[in-house]
């Protein structure tokens, strides 16, 4: 999960007219799931750099890492002006895309593409275990988050990155 401080206008992406993203609101997991399978077996596109199976990949490394741990904590000042000043918005509101990653964060996302069925694959495993475990992981802005607090941070999550697969 990427949490900067904030996006400058030169890192926001900008989509050429007719690209542009699909609106996705998500109210539960199952959701995530039922979307990411219906668009597996229909015609879709993407919009943006990612292909659909590098942003199911990616979806389903966030789900095991609230389990398993990031790797790494943003600096203790990110992490205090984060948790305090950004957190509730970002488990309410849209995430904005667009930001450029510090390296340490960048080096977390997925290197290679995978397939569309393997991608689909882990993230069903994945959700299945987030669903079945109850241990949790800080987030490496966020600190600790309650069970409900995660689920609204991957349906953000999973909303962001949604947008830019499109029905074909």
């Amino acid at each position: 999960m990427n949490v900067p401080l904030e996006a400058k206008d030169e890192n926001k992406q900008v989509e050429p007219e007719g690209n542009e993203r699909r609106p996705v609101e998500y109210t539960s997991i199952s959701a995530v799931l039922s979307d990411a399978e219906f668009l597996t077996v229909h015609p879709h596109r993407t919009v943006g750099s990612w292909s659909y199976g590098k942003i199911l990949q990616h979806l389903a490394d966030s789900y095991n890492r609230s389990i398993d741990g990031f790797g790494y904590k943003n600096a203790f000042i990110i992490r205090i002006i984060a948790g305090n000043f950004m957190k509730k918005k970002f488990l309410r509101e849209k995430m904005p895309a667009g930001f450029k990653l510090p390296k340490a964060q960048e080096e977390k996302l997925p290197s290679q593409e995978t397939s569309i069925e393997e991608s689909l694959a882990n993230l069903k495993q994945a959700i299945a275990r987030f669903e079945c475990e109850e241990a949790r992981a800080d987030h490496p802005a966020f600190g600790k988050l309650t069970s409900e607090e995660w689920i609204q941070l991957h349906l953000r999550h999973s909303e962001l990155h949604m947008s830019f697969v499109k029905p074909a």
